[in-house]
């Protein structure tokens, strides 16, 4: 009787509308709460920084050293990646905790995600440049400390994702962007 209700148990749990909305989320990003590394690889320029540090993605951008006479001035972008394939069209999620500068000012630095290897502005209204809306673009001269929930519509196919920092010219200070929480939610129909 005990194996019977066991199954039962099991069978009841694996089809309830809990376990199906739990997976949404998990079924294509791997590893969206940054528990570790797992899942994400680095894409480093010169000196700039990926940690994953108590469940969060933190990405330094890159500043020239300061006994560094010519820094290289080309523009460039750290960000932390994975390729993902969506099997249904639905909203891709993530979450900015925070982006600062030390000692730069200007559009020089900012934080991006990264789309098919493409770095995009993320904008202090929450939008994704080129995806719904524009607004002011979060840099040197606009960080922040409130957490902003970017969204995205992503349509079936192969995609290359990416949370980071663009540096425009190297120079006076990093950028430092802090993520979290990277969620795919398929549409329901």
């Amino acid at each position: 009787m005990i194996k019977h209700t066991f199954k039962i148990v099991v069978i009841l749990l694996l089809n309830s509308p809990l376990s199906v909305q739990s997976q949404p989320g998990t079924m294509v990003i791997e590893n969206g709460k940054f528990d570790s590394n797992k899942g994400w690889f680095n894409h480093v320029v010169g000196n700039g920084k990926i940690e994953v540090v108590t469940g969060q993605l933190i990405v330094s951008g890159v500043n020239k050293d300061d006994d560094d006479a010519n820094p290289d001035v080309t523009p460039a972008t750290v960000y932390a990646y994975q390729d993902i394939e969506v099997g249904k069209t639905g909203t891709l999620t993530f979450k900015l905790l925070s982006y600062a500068t030390m000692g730069d000012s200007g559009e020089g630095d900012y934080p991006v995600f990264v789309l098919n290897n493409e770095p995009l502005k993320l904008y202090s209204n929450g939008f994704v440049e080129g995806h719904g809306g524009a607004g002011r673009h979060i840099n040197n001269d606009l960080a922040t400390g409130n957490t902003i929930t970017y969204m995205i519509n992503l349509k079936p196919g192969k995609y290359r994702i990416g949370f980071g920092v663009h540096t425009k010219d190297g120079y006076y200070g990093g950028g430092v962007a802090v993520f979290d929480d990277v969620a795919f939610y398929p549409e329901k129909k």
